[in-house]
């Protein structure tokens, strides 16, 4: 366990694939928290049981508010469009996708605020990008987080797509189907093209330093047309977990975007 801890504090500041140059005024940014929940919790007062809010650092923010700066300069609220405006700031919910936001292409460094600093990183030039957010593995909590990019261009995860994210601190061993199978270093993604699916089978493995590759999660794959979806591997951080690693598995509609860029 601790030799998976050290690869993944070596992971985190490496950008999961190069990002290609910003020809727009504008880009867009979602964020994927993944962890594991903290076990459910309740009273009982006066003979009615009443759910107990989780424990302090123990999921993300409810809700952020966001802002960008330049290299150099004063920071700049991101407005939230009126479809997100049902509570003040941006949704975060533990292994959830949350609603795209569109940002400046100038932006530099984005900040997330919780009722005060959070979490800020900086932003290579290039196209829309998915933020994987986990809690940070030295202080085991949530009060401080860690995060990779993940480019999003329009032909990059399209309709049909299968995309795999590695954010585990070990390599992954991926087998599609009866045939297709590769490796998916610490650090890094790979998307394949599995088009309409009614049930392909699919296993997922780790490499652990002593014991050699061990199984992870085996499924079979639904994908409508229409569709794409990712799978995220993640250092379990919950309590007791019985493997190192863990995974979350997101089916979406594949969306055009709302305009070409540089129009």
């Amino acid at each position: 366990m601790k030799f998976l801890l050290s690869l993944l504090l070596l992971l985190v500041s490496i950008p999961l694939l190069p990002a290609q140059e910003e020809e727009g005024t504008t880009r867009r940014l979602r964020f994927l928290p993944v962890g594991d929940a903290p076990p459910f919790r309740q009273e009982i007062r006066n003979g009615v049981r009443y759910e107990l809010p989780p424990p302090a650092g123990s999921v993300p923010p409810e809700r952020v508010q966001l802002s960008w700066q330049e290299e150099e300069g004063p920071r700049q609220e991101i407005p939230l469009p009126e479809s997100q405006s049902t509570g003040p700031g941006l949704p975060l919910r533990l292994n959830h996708l949350s609603p795209s936001v569109e940002i400046p292409a100038a932006a530099g460094r984005l900040h997330l605020e919780a009722g005060g600093d959070w979490h800020q990183l900086a932003l290579p030039a290039g196209d829309d990008l998915l933020v994987v957010l986990f809690r940070d593995p030295e202080e085991g909590t949530w009060r401080k987080a860690r995060a990779v990019r993940v480019p999003e261009a329009p032909n990059a995860f399209r309709a049909g797509d299968l995309r795999f994210i590695n954010v585990a601190p070990a390599p992954l061993r991926i087998v599609i189907g009866e045939q297709e199978q590769f490796e998916l270093a610490a650090g890094r993604t790979e998307v394949k093209s599995l088009g309409y699916s009614q049930g392909t089978p699919t296993r997922v493995g780790y490499q652990d330093p002593r014991r050699g590759w061990q199984r992870l999660w085996s499924s079979a794959l639904v994908q409508n047309q229409g569709e794409r979806s990712t799978i995220v591997v993640y250092f379990a951080d919950g309590e007791r977990p019985r493997k190192p690693l863990k995974l979350v598995t997101l089916r979406e509609r594949a969306q055009p975007l709302p305009r070409q860029r540089g129009e």
